[in-house]
């Protein structure tokens, strides 16, 4: 069980993050959404979809999940890699630890930018 993406991994079908505590679950869904959910709940997707579709924390540092209509969080820092935390929040970190792109489902956390969908698609 592990809960980070880290630089140049993908999330596959099916494949499934947890957070530490095992509250919180990020899941490449096999419809093609990318979904945070609490206990089984949805907090939060992509509102990705399509076959064959993975979640790639690319190594520029932008987490790009490529469905029908792609959909990335159009943040650059290479090195960065992604975490699903104990608080429900998914949050990007660049390689220094500095936070620079979040859900905003954690209790103390606003979201920051993101990008849906990718830009020319």
């Amino acid at each position: 069980m592990t809960d980070t993406l880290s630089s140049g991994k993908t999330l596959a079908k099916n494949g499934i993050l947890t957070s530490a505590n095992g509250t919180y679950t990020l899941t490449m869904a096999s419809n093609g959404n990318l979904i945070l959910a609490k206990k089984g709940t949805q907090i939060w997707s992509t509102g990705t979809s399509g076959s064959n579709v993975v979640a790639f924390m690319e190594p520029s540092g932008d987490l790009f999940v490529n469905g029908i209509l792609p959909w990335h969080t159009g943040t650059y820092s290479p090195g960065a890699y992604l975490k699903v935390q104990n608080d429900g929040d998914l949050v990007m970190y660049s390689a220094g630890n500095v936070q620079i792109w979040a859900t905003g489902t954690g209790p103390a956390s606003p979201a920051l930018e993101s990008t849906s969908p990718a830009e020319g698609e």
